[in-house]
Parts: C-alpha cells; sequence; structure tokens
C-alpha cells in the first residue's frame, strides 16, 4: 500500500491518531499500537503504520488527524511544537481527544507547562488521565476507548430518529423546562438550596447534551418535587466550571446540602441516573426537603441547632487536633495525588481524617476553610519542591500556624522532598526529619522506590495518630 492509498479512510476500521513527541515517546507508541491490535479494539494508528516523515511530518499528521476517529496524546517530559498543532486541528475539529499524562513527569521545560495549562477546561480535554509506564498506559487507552464506542453508538441511536434540525430545536424546548444558572447566583441555587440539586452542566457545541436532555427530562418527571434540576452553560460561567473541576461535556452534578454527592460524566441511561439519585437520596434521610416534614419539624430543627451552637461555644477554645494536613504547591498536584493513593485505605477505615484544598467546596470561603483546617491539624505533611519553597501564599498564610501549632500543640510535621530544591537551607522547615532525603527526591526514584517512600510516610502518620 502506497503512502496516498494508505491515507485515504478506511470504513472498517477504527481510526486511532496517536500524538506525542516523537523522539521522546517512540518506543512507547509502538507498545501502545501492538496491544490495541491484540485486543477487541481494531485500532488504526497511523503514526506507527505510515513510518515518521521527517523530511514533513507536519502536514502528514495534519492530514491523519482530519481523518482520524479519534485522537490520542500522551505527554512525557519534553515539549513539541507539531504535537501541539496537532491536539489544536483536533479540538478544531471537534475530534473526541484523550490526554495520558506520564506520572512522575519533571520537567523545566516552560513550553511543555504552557501546553499542559493550555489543557484545562471543559473546551481543552474531554477526558484526561496519568500513566505509569507502557502497559498501564495501553490499558487505559483500550478501555477510554471502548467507553467512546458505547457513548457514540447510544447517540448515533438516537439521531437516528430525529433530524439534526428537529432535534436540537426538541432539545432547546426540553431546555426551558428547567432553570438555566450562572456564575452569580450558582450559590443561591445549588449550594444553600434546602432541596438536593442536580446541575447539568453543558454547551452547545456538545453533541451528547442533546440525548442525555431527554434522560433528565424524564428522569425529573419521575422524581418529582424530591430533587431540583437547573442548567449550567460551562463556556459562559468559566468560573464555576473551573471551581467543579468539569473535565468534559455533558457532566452531572448531585448536590445535596450544599455538597457534592454523585457525579455522572457523559451519557447515561435513565434507569441509572434514577437509581444513583434515589439511592442518595435514601442515603440522607434527614436532609433538608420540602416533602415529609412532620408538624413541629422546624420548632425540633430550631432547638437542635441551638443545642449545637451552644456546644461550639463552650467547646470554642478546646480545638480538636485529628486531621492530617497537607501543605503543596498547584504545580505538584500529581504528587498530591499519588499521596492521596497511600492514605486512601486508612481513609476508607476511619483511621485517617485528610485534608487538602481539594476539599474545599463551592460557597465555601477558602481562606476560612484553610484556617480552620490548620487549627485541626495533628500531623501536616510538606510536599517540598522548588515551587512550594517559592510560594508566597503557603509561606506567609500556611507555614506560619503550621509552624506554631508544631511548637506549642502538639502537631508533628513531616516533610516529604518531592523535587530537588533549597530544603536545607530553609531553617523553618528543614529542622523537622523530612522522610526521604534532600538529596534523594522522589522525582528521582524509580516508581517502586516512590511506593516504598510513601508507604512509609503512610505509617508514620498512622503511629503519631494513633499515640495521640
Amino acid at each position: 500500500m502506497n503512502e496516498r492509498e494508505l491515507l485515504q479512510p478506511q470504513t472498517d476500521r477504527l481510526h486511532v491518531f496517536i500524538s506525542s513527541r516523537m523522539q521522546e515517546l517512540e518506543d512507547l507508541r509502538a507498545h501502545l499500537h501492538r496491544e490495541l491490535k491484540k485486543i477487541s479494539i481494531d485500532a488504526f494508528v497511523y503514526e506507527v503504520e505510515l513510518g515518521a516523515r521527517p523530511d514533513d511530518p507536519e502536514t502528514v499528521s495534519l492530514l491523519q488527524v482530519e481523518r482520524t476517529d479519534i485522537f490520542v496524546l500522551v505527554i512525557g517530559r519534553s515539549y513539541g511544537e507539531i504535537t501541539e498543532r496537532e491536539y489544536d486541528r483536533a479540538r478544531e475539529l471537534n475530534k473526541p481527544c484523550l490526554v495520558y499524562e506520564r506520572l512522575g513527569r519533571s520537567t523545566t521545560d516552560e513550553k511543555l507547562q504552557r501546553f499542559i495549562d493550555k489543557l484545562s477546561g471543559p473546551r481543552g480535554v474531554p477526558s484526561r488521565s496519568t500513566f505509569q509506564n507502557a502497559v498501564d498506559l495501553a490499558e487505559k487507552v483500550a478501555k477510554d476507548v471502548h467507553e467512546w464506542l458505547v457513548r457514540e453508538y447510544q447517540r448515533l441511536s438516537v439521531e437516528r430518529s430525529a433530524s439534526p434540525e428537529s432535534s436540537r430545536v426538541v432539545h432547546l424546548e426540553r431546555m426551558k423546562n428547567f432553570t438555566s444558572i450562572t456564575d452569580s447566583d450558582f450559590n443561591r441555587e445549588v449550594t444553600e438550596s434546602y432541596r438536593p440539586v442536580l446541575v447539568y452542566f453543558w454547551a452547545e457545541w456538545c453533541k451528547e447534551c442533546q440525548p442525555l436532555m431527554q434522560t433528565v427530562q424524564t428522569v425529573s418527571a419521575e422524581m418529582g418535587a424530591r430533587i431540583k434540576i437547573v442548567l449550567l452553560n460551562v463556556d459562559e460561567n468559566p468560573r464555576m466550571t473551573r471551581l467543579h473541576c468539569i473535565e468534559m461535556v455533558p457532566t452531572l452534578i448531585l448536590f445535596i446540602s450544599g455538597e457534592e454527592r454523585e457525579r455522572i460524566q457523559g451519557l447515561t441511561n435513565r434507569a441509572h441516573l434514577f437509581s444513583t439519585i434515589d439511592m442518595q437520596l435514601q442515603d440522607k434521610p434527614d436532609s433538608h426537603s420540602d416533602l415529609g416534614k412532620q408538624p413541629g419539624s422546624k420548632e425540633k430543627d430550631l432547638v437542635e441547632n441551638q443545642r449545637v451552637e451552644q456546644d461550639v461555644m463552650q467547646n470554642k477554645d478546646k480545638p480538636v487536633r485529628d486531621t492530617v494536613f497537607i501543605s503543596y504547591s498547584r504545580r505538584d498536584a500529581r504528587w498530591l495525588e499519588m499521596v492521596k493513593t497511600h492514605l486512601k485505605p486508612f481513609e476508607r477505615d476511619g483511621r485517617i481524617k485528610r485534608w487538602d484544598d481539594t476539599e474545599i467546596k463551592s460557597g465555601q470561603l477558602w481562606k476560612t476553610e484553610i484556617d480552620k483546617a490548620i487549627g485541626s491539624a495533628r500531623v501536616v505533611v510538606l510536599l517540598v519542591s522548588p515551587e512550594f519553597l517559592a510560594s508566597d501564599f503557603i509561606a506567609n498564610n500556611e507555614l506560619p500556624p503550621l509552624l506554631v501549632a508544631a511548637e506549642t500543640d502538639g502537631a508533628t510535621i513531616l516533610s516529604v522532598i518531592i523535587r530537588a530544591c533549597n530544603y536545607a537551607h530553609a531553617e523553618n522547615i528543614s529542622k523537622y526529619q523530612a522522610i526521604n532525603p534532600p538529596e534523594k527526591p522522589l522525582a528521582k526514584m524509580s516508581s517502586a522506590r516512590r511506593d516504598e517512600v510513601l508507604s512509609k510516610l503512610t505509617e508514620r502518620i498512622l503511629e503519631v495518630l494513633k499515640s495521640s
């Protein structure tokens, strides 16, 4: 098959385009290509089968992007200009994009960091996750491609029954049955609502939003007054979209008493949506609701609230320190996720109560919430990196009260050195023993060695909490 024939659409195959820095991830791409062909996904990876084109790689690659079904972006340690152009072209054509970032990636490449920052937001990456090695990447790509096929089949099934024009009219008519909210009234309509609220994050350009609206309308009719449903356009309301980490549309989030209780991304069917909401409502029978209130319940609530307020006033000078507070730079979010993974089993069984700033809910005052969490910190975990040491917010707002808690109130400080930095010269924190030596940061370790260090951190945390 010559090059021209190879570039013609192959209608009986699924076209997957793998984009990454060519020189850096060549072996990984080849492994992914082989693994996709071993399983039940008949994938055609242009880049591998066509071969690299050092004479004119961009012309060929952009043409491949136009003809692909799914765009897969793999991020390593270095920036590729052509890779960014391929991604831009895929988004311009509204191709489904799956993005995978290598865990433990350490780089000072400013162009790569700018590119990664560009990927955030609902118009950036519909699906984004991390991977450890080639085997892990192949498994995740296969799973994500399969899920995309299921959603695409559901969408096409709906579209067969209506023309594009009529389906859009029906979609808009269905939307009129619900309240549309904005950044400015989100708190009033959602977080302060006495009723459970299902927020439907959508966009004009989203093809899957039309069939999902029909499902939402059906469930709304079945639920009746048990739940309130509101709509939020992600393009017109970027603040709440970012705050709630909306990575793709459509997304449904169920709020009960102002807190997120369930999240569904992409298409779902009526039975799954109804059962998910119904289960959450049953799990909180005493949540604020305008249904089933017995006479005198408001008076009982008032008495109970007054009793709780009295208890709070009596104990306000006796803070209970029982929390693991994690202080980190936002640039090191991937390392935070690794720590959380190691702590998760002990959070589940109640032995560890963790807090970091991702716990701040919509409508809460972030500075107040951080201060409250610092006040309850028994163990303080510092994820130390150059960005951590350079952060004015950490230096001026988090570290001072945490260090006071360590000096006067028995809090234990545990530092984990993420990347090479001047930790030894940071006198305020270097006097506390680090879990790993400063000359052996996590970024320089193998994944197995990193797990050993984080397991040691977890064991130390458990020891401190058990002794308190």
